[in-house]
């Protein structure tokens, strides 16, 4: 996988250290180089994230940046195919 890209991500839980926090604060953009594009809560259509916008467990968020730090912020491995990360 390239080390910039375009990835679909499934919490099954939200690392604990973003639990509560807003997009805003969490800062992803500018300390972790990603950038949430969209999520889609409880199976919704997919929407923009907003600054507001909180993660819950079971959220679907569609992100870019580094695919290392997508792992690293997300606590996530990949899997190929049908299976999601996180």
């Amino acid at each position: 996988i390239d080390s910039e890209c375009i990835a679909q991500v499934l919490l099954k839980s939200v690392p604990v250290e973003l639990v509560g926090r807003t997009l805003a604060q969490m800062e992803l953009r500018s300390k972790g180089n990603i950038l949430v594009m969209l999520i889609e809560h409880r199976g919704k259509k997919a929407q923009p994230a907003v600054a507001e916008t909180v993660f819950l467990g079971g959220d679907k968020l569609t992100v870019f940046g580094a695919y290392k730090d997508i792992c690293r912020v997300f606590h996530a491995k990949e899997q190929l195919g049908e299976e999601q990360a996180a």
